[in-house]
């Protein structure tokens, strides 16, 4: 099974679960954790990269709503 995601589907990972190994199901968590923990890294710096430029995100999305 490769690491990176599939373009055209995941039907390695969803194969029929109640024969799957541990050592398949601790891979499946690994790479979950992995990609959550990267995207929660670029999103926190990406929220920092954008503050450091000077855009006020939350007046932006208030000014979409109608406040000040």
């Amino acid at each position: 099974m490769p690491f990176l995601p599939s373009i055209t589907g995941n039907e390695q990972v969803a194969y029929d679960m109640s024969r799957a190994h541990s050592a398949d199901l601790f891979f499946i968590k690994m790479r979950a954790w992995f990609w959550g923990t990267t995207a929660s890294v670029a999103c926190f710096l990406l929220g920092h990269i954008v503050g450091v430029i000077g855009i006020n995100l939350f007046e932006i999305v208030l000014g979409w709503f109608g406040g000040h």
